[in-house]
């Protein structure tokens, strides 16, 4: 009776030191991302693939540039143009010449893996962290899983340069089993930005049709 007693008090005492070994590296991860949240906006130059189930990551590459700021951002990428100040999103396709108004709606903004520097303690719970050694340098790797489980994005992994805090990828996969990444070519933050940055003059774009899809 007593060895069986010796043994579950070892077994109680590893799930403790487990349970409070996996709170402390919460705490890392989420202290971690509040600094790059706790910048006043981030600039970041990257290339974009996205991975099938079962299948390698597709040879198409596409490159764009992303500016986020709070729930306000703006997106270029391969002939379209994506601006929000968080209340109207502007979505403008260059070949057609053409920009569409719709109403910002903040579900659809956690479609991206940018929205979740915005949320993630809201919207995700923390899975797992390791470090990882890329070209010299050494990143954290900090997994975090949606906690609704209909969530368009149920896995984010955010790979941060432990050095400057800042993001080197961005990989989500989507509840349709594909993996979307972001691989940060340059980084840069605080920037000084005017207010008109985060929306779309349709009266300075000369020709450009008009399509306002708002209730």
């Amino acid at each position: 009776m007593k060895m069986k007693k010796y043994y579950t008090f070892l077994f109680l005492s590893a799930l403790f030191n487990f349970a409070e070994a996996k709170n402390l590296e919460e705490d890392k991860a989420f202290a971690l991302l509040d600094q790059v949240g706790a910048y006043k906006n981030f600039r970041a130059t990257f290339m974009y693939t996205q991975q099938q189930p079962g299948e390698s990551p597709q040879h198409q590459v596409l490159e764009g540039i992303i500016v986020v700021q709070g729930a306000q951002y703006r997106l270029a990428i391969e002939g379209q143009e994506v601006v929000t100040n968080g209340e109207t999103v502007w979505t403008y396709l260059v070949d057609a010449h053409e920009v569409q108004i719709a109403d910002y709606d903040p579900e659809q903004a956690l479609s991206s893996p940018w929205g979740i520097f915005a949320t993630y303690r809201e919207a995700y719970l923390f899975h797992a962290m390791r470090s990882q050694q890329i070209g010299g340098a050494v990143y954290d790797v900090i997994d975090l899983l949606a906690k609704d489980k209909e969530s368009l994005l149920p896995k984010v992994t955010v790979t941060l340069a432990r050095a400057t805090k800042h993001i080197k990828r961005v990989a989500a996969l989507d509840n349709d089993g594909v993996v979307h990444t972001f691989n940060s070519t340059n980084f840069e933050t605080d920037l000084a930005l005017e207010a008109s940055f985060f929306t779309f003059n349709t009266d300075e774009s000369e020709g450009v049709e008009v399509i306002d899809m708002r209730e």
